[in-house]
């Protein structure tokens, strides 16, 4: 674990309070670095909200959430506002200290010619993940 997140769950409790549990929602969590960050929150002790649009298919984070009662699992595609009215529901109106939205696409995997696949629809839905996400989100 790094310095800097030891040190930003110090900050983060002193502001909370001692026997607050702070709590993270992570998108895109199944794989790279938004299974690191659960793995990393996980250790601090947070209460971990890992999301991801195929959850069946995420073995390690399913390990992680089966062996840790901070980690809940939870399917979540950013792109459909059913998913995220159905994610606040799961949540049943905690707070969350943190939206980690590290949700994305990989548009080579659409093709095995990375340039053919980089087109305007391409990159539109692409950052439809990133952005418009976050303003549903937010809603």
């Amino acid at each position: 674990m790094s310095s800097r997140l030891r040190q930003n769950k110090l900050n983060l409790e002193n502001d909370l309070g001692e026997n607050t549990v702070a709590s993270i929602l992570v998108t895109g969590s199944n794989h790279g670095l938004g299974l690191e960050w659960v793995r990393q929150y996980t250790e601090l002790r947070w209460k971990v909200y890992a999301t991801c649009r195929r959850p069946a298919e995420a073995v390690e984070l399913r390990q992680i959430a089966e062996r840790h009662s901070n980690v809940s699992l939870d399917h979540l595609d950013v792109t459909d506002p059913g998913d995220i009215q159905a994610i606040r529901w799961e949540i049943h109106g905690e707070p969350i200290d943190i939206l980690l939205n590290n949700a994305g696409v990989y548009l080579e995997k659409a093709s095995l010619n990375l340039v053919a696949c980089v087109t305007r629809n391409g990159l539109i839905h692409s950052q439809s993940i990133l952005w418009v996400a976050c303003g549903l989100a937010k809603h």
